[in-house]
């Protein structure tokens, strides 16, 4: 049988290209072809990797919707992932890109966005509040707001000066990282307004993560979004519509994201509560009190004094 005439004019071409591939890096085309034999089709099961992503569900008490508490927030932190990668695509480098590379990449980042916004229905209006008020307490002190992807996500969109939010005041020119990321926003988020002490729930995520999270504000300091855009894309031809997809993103992500959070919070924890972690919640989350603007130069000053005012 002459397998070559079981091949159309598109598989030949490819054959050539395998046989090129293999000649230039002096691999065995037999050994290959075996290979390629002897191993199963794909399916989407093992391709997915199923059976290991269904077994990470591991609830700590016997409420059914802990199990959809777990599934949730796996798959708001699978979209972490998603932004994560598009923004680690753009901003590797202090160098421009395609501006209409950097703009599909900013709107990626910003659908996704649109979807944890609109996802996050399932908690304030999916999960039975009764069972969330005892199943929580199993929780503690874990929180939300160790998330370190977000973190990550944050500082891949902007400075650690803006970061600091309306802890801001006072920063002096020159500060070093380090400095500048203490004063990060949320770790005020999880201090005691009394006495200043950290809760546990930051001691322990500074303990893993604030060497990782100071590393890549250093790294980024010039290639986050908010840098590339101000010295490489404000002039440009995509420019307007570039400063709208990021203007959108900064809405999504500082105002729409923060106050779902706070509207979940305040639909099962009602007055008084505290989060997991022991945070303050009422503080914590309303956006017009962070005040945290990834790209302030896109906004007018009329939109930056009422920034999430009306909001929460």
């Amino acid at each position: 049988m002459d397998v070559l005439n079981k091949l159309d004019q598109n598989g030949r071409h490819y054959l050539e290209q395998l046989l090129t591939k293999f000649d230039s890096s002096e691999q065995s085309v037999s050994c290959h072809l075996e290979g390629l034999y002897r191993s199963s089709y794909q399916n989407y099961w093992d391709y997915l990797r199923l059976n290991t992503l269904l077994s990470t569900q591991n609830p700590k008490t016997s409420f059914p919707d802990e199990m959809v508490f777990i599934l949730y927030h796996q798959v708001a932190e699978l979209y972490f992932r998603m932004i994560l990668w598009e923004m680690e695509q753009i901003t590797r480098e202090d160098r421009p890109v395609d501006e209409a590379f950097f703009l599909e990449k900013c709107e990626r980042i910003c659908r996704y966005f649109r979807q944890l916004v609109t996802s996050m229905e399932v908690m304030t209006e999916g999960l039975d509040a009764r069972q969330f008020l005892q199943f929580r307490t199993s929780l503690t002190p874990a929180s939300g707001f160790q998330s370190a992807q977000y973190r990550m996500i944050e500082l891949n969109a902007t400075s650690l000066r803006c970061l600091c939010g309306h802890g801001s005041d006072g920063l002096k020119e020159g500060m070093a990282s380090e400095e500048l990321y203490q004063r990060i926003y949320w770790k005020n988020g999880a201090k005691s307004r009394l006495t200043g002490n950290k809760d546990q729930s930051l001691k322990d995520f500074e303990i893993q993560y604030d060497r990782e999270l100071i590393r890549l504000a250093e790294e980024k300091a010039t290639t986050n979004l908010y840098a590339l855009y101000l010295k490489y894309y404000r002039g440009g031809a995509c420019s307007e519509q570039i400063k709208n997809a990021l203007r959108q993103m900064d809405k999504l992500a500082n105002v729409d994201w923060p106050l779902m959070h706070y509207r979940a919070a305040a639909t099962h924890l009602g007055g008084g509560v505290k989060g997991t972690g022991g945070t303050n919640w009422k503080e914590y989350l309303p956006p017009k009190r962070q005040r945290i603007i990834f790209f302030p130069d896109l906004h007018s000053t009329e939109e930056l004094d009422n920034w999430g005012k009306g909001a929460a």
